[in-house]
């Protein structure tokens, strides 16, 4: 008997993540999944205070290490003064910035503590295009199933296009395979940057490997 698409991504990656963070909004198959939700134990809340006149920002991030280090976009965090993370659980911290890559628009950021949830990345560069994604909201943000799309040039940057519908929030929420491994970082900076306004990007995955490598944790100090 041929199981049904969203029951298998349900048992597959529900192996990966031991997490539950509250019920996915209902907006597709796979958001009424306990997988989904299970993931979003992993995806923050990202509140910035600017000091650009436009000084608030909101978006999205997720833990790449269980030491608290994460991953969001680096226009939501621009010109920072102070940047707030809320995690699925509702606790707050105040996060520092690691590293920067505005080529790519990308951050890493860090807040204290220990054993949170991590997203694993995937380990192609270049997805198949057709195949199953899916985004994974954070806070009262759905939880979406789509497409992944072609590797494209777009304004000097290289950027996975995908089906999944985005808007103002999106910013910094992991796109996933069907094993639940990171593909890209939602960017909805570029919705309506071209003519289509149906065409939504994500970073590729490549491009935050490379972030992740300028990262190296300062040794402990001994007296």
């Amino acid at each position: 008997m041929k199981l049904p698409r969203a029951l298998v991504l349900t048992a597959v990656l529900s192996a990966l993540m031991g997490w539950y963070a509250g019920p996915c909004a209902e907006s597709s198959e796979l958001t009424t999944a306990a997988v989904t939700s299970s993931m979003r134990a992993a995806v923050v809340e990202v509140s910035v205070i600017r000091s650009t006149p436009n000084h608030i920002a909101t978006g999205a991030g997720f833990f790449v290490s269980r030491d608290g280090r994460l991953l969001t976009d680096w226009h939501v965090i621009r010109d920072a003064v102070t940047i707030t993370v809320q995690t699925a659980r509702g606790k707050t911290f105040t996060a520092l910035i690691l590293a920067e890559d505005p080529e790519h628009d990308l951050a890493m950021l860090r807040i204290v503590g220990d054993d949170f949830p991590a997203l694993q990345l995937a380990d192609t560069d270049r997805p198949v295009p057709g195949m199953g994604v899916a985004l994974i909201g954070a806070g009262e943000f759905p939880c979406q199933e789509g497409r992944a799309g072609i590797i494209r040039e777009l304004v000097g940057r290289t950027m996975l296009q995908i089906s999944i519908p985005l808007r103002p929030g999106y910013s910094g929420s992991p796109l996933v395979d069907e094993q639940g491994r990171v593909i890209g970082i939602a960017n909805g900076q570029y919705v309506g940057a071209t003519p289509a306004q149906d065409e939504n990007y994500a970073v590729p995955v490549a491009a935050i490997r490379r972030l992740l490598a300028q990262y190296v944790p300062t040794p402990p100090q001994h007296p």
